[in-house]
């Protein structure tokens, strides 16, 4: 099975802390692969059904949606005809810093800089 989820900016053994609770990155990952396979699937199915969208799913195959994927076709205006695939979700959680706790280099025209403002004023 090919890897569906990822934890960008974050290796296995990086440490997350939520509020008070603190976990391994590979924990947080693992659930979530857990959350988003049957319940979120079957969700998933029963909306874009409501919506319309019939997909024939088979029993135990809905979670194919986060898995393998599901037979598909796509048309594209350039294309020639019918291109046959899959269609399946990634789900990629990410970790994104702060803006302030990121140290901006010094750039070389700093003093340049200073040294224009002290002579206007």
């Amino acid at each position: 099975m090919e890897e569906n989820f990822s934890l960008r900016n974050c290796d296995g053994d990086d440490v997350l802390s939520f509020k008070d609770d603190v976990f391994k990155a590979d924990k947080v990952k693992k659930a979530m692969q857990l959350v988003f396979q049957n319940p979120v699937a079957v969700s998933l199915s029963n909306w874009l059904s409501h919506q319309g969208v019939k997909v024939n799913l088979e029993n135990n195959s809905k979670a194919k949606w986060f898995d393998e994927g599901v037979d598909c076709e796509i048309l594209k205006p350039d294309a020639k005809g019918w291109r046959r695939g899959k269609f399946r979700m990634r789900i990629f959680l990410e970790f994104c810093p702060d803006e302030s706790e990121i140290a901006q280099p010094e750039s070389p025209l700093d003093d340049i800089r200073q040294t224009i403002t002290e002579s206007i004023e």
